[in-house]
């Protein structure tokens, strides 16, 4: 074997200190290509992360590789959270909420505002049957009756918490009251079951956390049907393709 083809200590060094300056960044992209789980919300805690940890190999060791990677972080993520959209799928996504805007609290109000303009309407709500009257009750509406002042405190409620100003106000109070939810859980479940207490908010986190962080999932859509359109079979018409691209994403082998 030829002496200048073998590897010596210090380049077994540098390939291993390379190895551990790249492994956040792998561990980042397999997070950020998925396309069975939410990702789009995962973008800004990540390059924060990416950022903490190029900084923590930088403190152990001089390493060139991380430097040159941090540098290049910081110009070209210098404030992912100036990015609406990941901003709000970010702060929607019951897993990250407000941790990710640590240092960034007026971009958080701006997003919350921004959020809160596009809360949709609240829906009819569904004729209910007539509830019986308690029979101990006094139903007299009467101004010198001793309920009027509770009746009438009852109703200006109502009638507020009805305007579409305040609505989304309280739905963003609630939910930012609720617990932060550890990583593993699904975000989209979550608002399944919490949805009902804020459907403005649950619209919304189903518009943006349905988006894909990046372009994987489609083109590797393509690739599956490069493979199967080729000369041999010229003939398949274009539902088949669809089917058979359709079944290929999401039958469980």
């Amino acid at each position: 074997m030829r002496d200048d083809l073998q590897l010596n200590r210090s380049d077994l060094d540098l390939i291993f200190t390379a190895i551990d300056a790249l492994w956040p960044f792998e561990e980042a992209t397999r997070e950020i290509s998925g396309e069975k789980f939410t990702t789009i919300a995962k973008v800004i805690p990540m390059i924060r992360g990416l950022k903490e940890q190029m900084s923590i190999k930088l403190k152990k060791k001089n390493c060139p590789m991380a430097r040159e990677l941090q540098t290049q972080l910081n110009q070209r993520f210098s404030c992912p959270e100036e990015s609406f959209i990941w901003a709000a799928s970010t702060f929607l996504d019951p897993r990250f909420k407000k941790l990710s805007f640590k240092d960034q609290k007026e971009t958080l109000e701006a997003v919350k505002r921004r959020l809160s303009q596009q809360s949709p309407p609240p829906e009819p709500e569904e004729f209910q049957p007539e509830q019986e009257v308690c029979p101990q009750a006094s139903v007299l509406k009467r101004k010198d009756s001793i309920w009027a002042s509770h009746d009438e405190a009852v109703e200006s409620q109502k009638q507020t918490v009805e305007q579409p100003t305040v609505r989304p106000v309280m739905e963003m109070d609630k939910y930012e009251k609720e617990i932060v939810l550890p990583r593993a859980k699904n975000p989209l479940l979550w608002w399944k079951v919490n949805g009902c207490t804020m459907p403005g908010l649950e619209k919304l986190a189903k518009k943006y956390l349905s988006c894909p962080a990046t372009s994987t999932p489609s083109e590797r859509l393509f690739s599956k049907a490069g493979e199967l359109i080729n000369q041999r079979r010229s003939n398949i018409s274009d539902k088949n393709i669809n089917v058979v691209l359709f079944l290929n994403k999401n039958l469980k082998w």
